[in-house]
């Protein structure tokens, strides 16, 4: 089965958040204090760890609002940000910690990705994490093959 990228950006088009205004070349940005970030979806650790600094940025600015339900469970404890594109910092999906880790526990556990999947399906609604593969997809890759300067 050939992973259909243009319907998954479709489902994830709910997601996107207005772009706040971004921090002037003097802003001091969060320093990240975790491990270096593995890359997902094709998208470097150093981008993903630039994107969190734009969106703690916006959040401690008052400009970004912090996610209150997770898109998946309904759950309302420990939602967090999690971005399938980092090429948008902006199209931002609401998890609750739980979900999140399933989400990026999904290569680890393919046999328990699709069992969580079907756990969550929304009988009457197309969820975008129920099209995520449990192997990787290069989202990156497809973005620039499909952009003007591509």
């Amino acid at each position: 089965m050939t992973f259909d990228f243009e319907h998954y950006l479709t489902l994830l088009e709910p997601f996107r958040v207005p772009a706040p205004p971004l921090p002037g070349p003097d802003a001091r940005l969060a320093e990240w204090r975790w491990p270096p970030l593995r890359p997902y979806n094709g998208f470097s650790g150093e981008l993903r760890v630039r994107v969190w600094q734009l969106q703690r940025f916006a959040l401690d600015a008052g400009t970004l609002a912090r996610p209150q339900v997770c898109s998946v469970c309904r759950s309302r404890a420990h939602v967090g940000f999690h971005n399938e594109t980092y090429a948008d910092p902006w199209n931002i999906i609401p998890l609750c910690h739980a979900c999140h880790m399933a989400v990026h526990g999904r290569f680890r556990h393919p046999d328990a990705w699709a069992r969580f999947q079907t756990q969550h399906h929304r009988s009457g609604e197309e969820q975008w994490f129920e099209m995520l593969p449990g192997t990787l997809i290069a989202l990156d890759g497809r973005l620039r093959a499909n952009s003007p300067s591509g």
